[in-house]
Parts: structure tokens; sequence; C-alpha cells
């Protein structure tokens, strides 16, 4: 029986100290953990050397192994659809979970994803099954001499969850925010379907290969294709440097992430633009 290929997770600088970064050997971006004054850790991905390649935040966590974690998980999504683009499929062990999580066998995936989820260690939940969801109106905001900003929220008595009705002035609390206003939403969601499907046709596109080829082969995936003369490793080359670009894993996040889906129309327009401008 062949052997999966094993990802074994990020080459992290010195763990102890509150910032910690590492590069990706898969894109050559970097992620950046590190502590923030509400004693969360951040992990931010990104190449800031870059023009228009800024450190985007992958997520906010409660400790920094989870925060490592959530870092490789993101990292070997990219890694693995290198690994499946030669038929192959890679399983995620980490830097720092690798013996519990090799001992786990098939299950190690699920429970990796569950870790990152699992950041409510005090009460030995996941914040999606302890925290209260109620809409709420925006009244204003304010900035206060110490520089925190005030924000005032019309909440329907119906809907404010009694526990917060009950609580002290002062205490902290966790929020999560949704827009719910339904024309902007539909307008999100309408260019996420023409993003995801533009995706899928560019690939195919000889002229499109042709022009990334010569704008963003920065990784050198799409002229090796080409040396290797198949028409549908130059397609998959393509398509892996644009999830690259996007900073995007899967294309199918295209249907929910706002920045990839700007990204991405950008990058369209630049190569028509390019296009009526006489490349070929």
């Amino acid at each position: 029986m062949q052997e999966k290929p094993i990802y074994k997770g990020l080459n992290w600088s010195d763990r102890n100290k509150s910032r910690i970064f590492s590069t990706s050997q898969t894109t050559g971006a970097r992620y950046i953990v590190e502590s923030t004054k509400d004693t969360t850790y951040s992990v931010k991905f990104g190449w800031p050397d870059r023009p228009g390649k800024p450190h985007i935040v992958v997520g906010m966590y409660n400790n920094p192994e989870t925060s490592i974690l959530a870092a490789e998980r993101h990292d070997f999504k990219f890694w693995n659809s290198t690994i499946s683009r030669n038929g192959g499929c890679g399983v995620f062990i980490g830097s720092g979970n690798g013996q519990f999580i090799s001992e786990l066998g098939s299950a190690g995936e699920e429970i990796s994803e569950l870790l990152i989820e699992s950041t409510d260690k005090e009460k030995g939940k996941t914040f999606q099954n302890s925290a209260s969801f109620f809409p709420s109106k925006k009244l204003n905001m304010k900035q206060e001499k110490n520089g925190q900003i005030t924000l005032s929220l019309s909440i329907s008595p119906d809907e404010l969850p009694r526990w917060i009705m009950e609580s002290k002035p002062g205490k902290d609390i966790l929020l999560g925010a949704v827009d719910m206003e339904i024309p902007e939403v539909n307008d999100w969601e309408d260019r996420g379907k023409q993003a995801l499907k533009r995706s899928f046709i560019l690939p195919q596109d000889n002229s499109f290969q042709n022009w990334m080829l010569y704008r963003y082969d920065k990784w050198k995936l799409i002229s090796t294709a080409i040396e290797q003369g198949t028409s549908d490793g130059v397609e998959s080359a393509v398509a892996e440097t644009l999830k690259r670009l996007l900073s995007c894993p899967s294309r199918s996040e295209l249907l929910r992430n706002r920045d990839a889906i700007e990204n991405l129309e950008k990058i369209d327009k630049e190569f028509y633009t390019d296009l009526s401008n006489g490349f070929t």
C-alpha cells in the first residue's frame, strides 16, 4: 500500500515569545501568531513585503497552541492541493500535535479541526455551542478620551439573552457580528457565485494561461507544467497559482470570502484590460 505524504507543520521561531512567525515552504507566505491586548492570540497570513499583499487575519484564538494549529491547518490546504494535483492525498500531522493526532489514525483530521474550534477552554465548549445569537441595530458610535470605542445598539427585549441583562457592568463579553442587510448580502452572494464560476473558467482559457505565465508565475508552477507538456497539468497549475494569489486554499471559499472575491474581480479586470491593450 502506498504511503500518504505527511504534513508535519511549520518551523516556528521561539515559541516562548508573545510574537512568533514562520514562512510557508509551499506558498512563501509568512504566518504570524501574536498576543493581543485582550489576552487572545491572532493568526495573520500574507506577503507584507510585496505591494498589495499585506497580512490578513486568519482568526483569533484563546491560546498559542490553538493559534499555531489554525495557521498550520490553513497552510495544509495549500500544501495538500499541490499533492492532490499529482494524484495524492496528504495527511495532516502538525508541529505541536504530531504524536497525539497521529495516534488517532483516520480520526486525526476531524479532531484537529475540532481543536481549532474548541477555544473556550474554561467552559469546555466551542464558541458556536456556548454563544447567544440575537439581532440588533447600530445606533451610534464614539471614541472616548482613552481611545476606546463606545458602540450603542438597539435590541428588542424579547431577543436579548437574560444572562446579558443580569450581568454586571464591566463584564467582558465576546461578540460576533454579521451584516443582515438583505440587499448587500444578496449582492455578495451573486458576486461570490460569479467569482466561483470564473475561477473554473479562467484556468481553462489559453489566453489567461499565457497571461498568468507572464504576470504571476512567481512559484514557477505554470512554467514547470508547460515544460512537462500536458494541457491538464497547465490548467491545474494556473488554478493553483490563482488560489495562492487570492489567499484562498479552496475555490469554494469564494462563495463567502469577500476579500478573495474582490481580488479575483481585480485580476479578471486586469486580464481583460491587458487583452484590450493588445496582450497575446
